[in-house]
């Protein structure tokens, strides 16, 4: 019984789909180009720029073009102390012919290492010895002050990004145990390439793949329908899909008929459709009143908001940007 229900959960149908995620933070849409400028300048910071730039070039919607400024920013010579001068980003943004700079403003490092003792009692030669064993443990916690900039002087973000993480390496000897814990300048600049894609998140569109469950339907000839509309949807043919549950509706069980608008709402999830996503979502979850129906619904709810708030942040984007990002 137990490997049966272990078999059906396995089985059990799903589509993938890939979620475009609003940014977090709305930045003027009539900033479509950027420049990037690095006001630390060492191998941290350059890890930090180069993980947003490999985000942006990793999404398929283009929220910002990018344009690297480092040597325009450079040549104007502005105070290493407080922000870029307002005259000093109005000559940036006409030299390298944006709307808006990306600045990584500071930049933060605390590592440490630390080396424990333990003891272990082992046979060597058939005898049993006590031998000491070391744990090393290197801790890494980056942080960046990002600034996002207009061509004024505006500062329309300010966020402080962190990044921080712990290695281990044992050895039987405190050196061993250090160096079999990896090369620390590596792992701390694996760390500063995460502080940059998470400041894209923050400020523009991201994507991931996620999986929607789908009921499967009664057993048997009364199922047949509900099953192909099933198999249909897992082909990615929504349209046929959709038409096999609407002409099937009438001769649904009531139960039967919630799932098939739950798995219908899903279907318009999957085809832009989401106000006919929520609508199908409340009618599923009237009926089938689960907890499954009632999470669906309220995330369909907050899928159709930020869509609506992703197409207010890339209402200017898609028309200056090519958004073929191949």
């Amino acid at each position: 019984m137990f490997l049966l229900l272990n078999l059906l959960i396995a089985c059990r149908p799903s589509i993938q789909l890939k979620i475009t995620n609003p940014a977090d933070v709305t930045i003027d849409p009539s900033i479509t180009k950027i420049a990037v400028v690095d006001r630390v300048s060492n191998d941290y910071t350059e890890g930090a720029i180069q993980g947003f730039l490999e985000t942006s070039q990793a999404v398929d919607l283009v929220r910002f073009q990018v344009v690297d400024a480092q040597q325009i920013y450079e040549d104007l010579a502005v105070p290493v102390n407080g922000p870029i001068p307002n005259d000093a980003m109005r000559t940036l943004c006409q030299k390298a012919n944006v709307s808006g700079a990306l600045v990584l403003h500071r930049f933060n490092i605390d590592e440490d290492m630390d080396v424990d003792e333990r003891t272990d009692t082992r046979t060597v030669d058939g005898k049993q010895r006590t031998v000491s064993i070391y744990t090393a443990t290197f801790r890494s916690d980056l942080s960046t002050d990002w600034r996002f900039r207009g061509c004024n002087g505006e500062t329309y973000d300010s966020f402080m990004a962190r990044n921080s993480a712990t290695w281990s390496g044992e050895g039987d000897t405190p050196g061993d145990a250090k160096s079999n814990v990896g090369n620390t300048d590596k792992l701390s600049l694996e760390l500063a390439d995460e502080l940059g894609s998470q400041y894209f998140r923050r400020v523009s569109p991201s994507e991931e793949f996620q999986y929607r469950a789908l009921y499967r339907g009664p057993m048997g000839k009364k199922g047949k329908r509900f099953r192909k509309a099933v198999d249909l949807t897992k082909e990615h043919r929504y349209d046929k899909a959709r038409d096999v549950y609407q002409n099937n509706m009438d001769g649904f069980s009531n139960k039967v008929q919630g799932k098939a608008l739950h798995n219908m709402a899903i279907l318009h999830e999957a085809m832009g459709e989401y106000d006919r996503m929520v609508n199908k979502a409340e009618r599923a979850d009237g009926i089938l009143q689960s907890r499954k129906s009632e999470k669906y619904l309220e995330y369909a709810k907050q899928r159709r908001q930020d869509e609506r708030k992703l197409k207010q942040q890339m209402e200017k984007a898609s028309q200056s940007n090519s958004q073929n990002n191949d």
